[in-house]
């Protein structure tokens, strides 16, 4: 591959990447000079107050909801479910030697992990959870290795590194949208705190997505789950670029839409990100997030799709039990919550999990290019242990 047609296919896979992050930092302020709102009134930092009350719980709306998100879950489930036998599923694993032994480095994972205890135990609530989230994603890569042979950390760790700041600069974005939806706050940052909150939050936000990536290759390193998602009957796929439309128009709404309508469009503008991605791979005539589906597999979705849900468990759960740093109130649905947050809403988390699986393609180009032989799912080789 010449150094010119390098640099075509590197702009073609940023583009779209930076086509996201413009889509999240324009349109949100572009929808209230719109609609007429103040921007003064979004624009705080840190948000420890929402600056206006959520609508209440509503009942039948909650119902509706709930039953939605079942509906969505359980039909996803049911089309994914095994319908071939396993030699008709196509996956072919490589063969891996076992490592025999934990990794040196995976004991630096229990240290962070024993410093975020102690950090949370000294009030240091809000540095804890980088710490363990940091701890837990080199144990579990630690463990991966042990058990396959191979880990994201070993496998690519100039890839691994870059996922840090790749994942700070998602999860500020996210933030930035919140200050518009205003779905949760934190009630003990002052206005005095604003350069302490910007550092722990960045840190924050740095770990999720290479724990996302770590996490998703843990799982899919039991034989069992990655035959179970492998294993379906083939689908019609969603590649069809009248739906690409469709998906960019209605994340456009969702986004600019959340700063004139925020208690009623908030789930939309919370999918919008990854409605928009798919609909710039439509129009593109690439391959989306939906595309193995019409070989029967869905490991592409399941598999990272579990691993956010699991993610966002443990990070709910850790600041319920050390905080709370942060509190939602999610408008029109704030009942039943579990560790703070309304359990139909947890499904949120599944469409962050393919979010996230994208950006970390989008960003493993330099790594791609250097393959002599490629295997499916760059970065994060889909290995099975025996």
């Amino acid at each position: 591959m010449t150094l010119r047609s390098r640099a075509g296919a590197l702009a073609a896979a940023l583009v779209p990447l930076l086509t996201l992050v413009a889509a999240m930092l324009v349109l949100p302020p572009l929808g209230a000079l719109v609609g007429g709102q103040p921007l003064g009134q979004f624009l705080s930092l840190p948000l420890d107050v929402r600056t206006w009350d959520p609508l209440p719980l509503d009942r039948p709306v909650f119902a509706v909801f709930s039953a939605g998100v079942s509906v969505l879950v359980i039909a996803t489930l049911w089309f994914a479910r095994p319908r071939r036998p396993l030699r008709e599923s196509g996956v072919t694993p490589r063969t891996l030697v076992r490592a025999g032994r934990f990794p040196r480095w995976g004991a630096w994972g229990a240290l962070a992990a024993g410093a975020a205890m102690a950090a949370a135990m000294g009030g240091m609530s809000g540095a804890s959870q980088p710490l363990l989230v940091l701890g837990l994603t080199l144990l579990l890569a630690a463990h991966t290795e042990w058990r396959s042979g191979i880990s994201l950390v070993r496998q690519r760790p100039g890839f691994f590194l870059l996922l840090y700041p790749a994942s700070a600069l998602l999860g500020w974005l996210f933030h930035w949208v919140n200050l518009f939806l205003q779905l949760w706050v934190y009630p003990g940052a002052g206005a005095d705190s604003a350069i302490p909150f910007v550092l722990v939050r960045t840190l924050d936000y740095a770990t999720l997505l290479p724990a996302l990536l770590v996490l998703r290759q843990w799982l899919a390193s039991w034989r069992p789950l990655l035959d179970w998602c492998t294993r379906s009957g083939s689908s019609q796929g969603f590649e069809r670029p009248q739906s690409g439309w469709l998906s960019i128009g209605a994340a456009s709404i969702g986004l600019a839409g959340s700063a004139v309508w925020p208690d009623w469009i908030w789930p939309l503008t919370w999918v919008s990100p990854v409605l928009l991605v798919m609909g710039i791979q439509q129009l593109g005539g690439k391959s989306t997030l939906f595309s193995g589906t019409r070989r029967g597999d869905w490991s592409r979705i399941l598999i990272p799709a579990l691993a956010a849900l699991l993610l966002g468990l443990l990070i709910q759960g850790w600041n319920v039990l050390v905080g709370p740093v942060w509190t939602f109130n999610l408008p029109l649905i704030q009942a039943r919550p579990l560790f703070g947050l309304p359990l139909p809403a947890y499904a949120g988390l599944l469409p962050l999990g393919l979010l996230g699986v994208w950006c970390a393609d989008q960003l493993a180009h330099p790594w791609r290019q250097r393959l002599k032989d490629r295997f499916p799912d760059f970065p994060v080789r889909i290995s099975v242990s025996r």
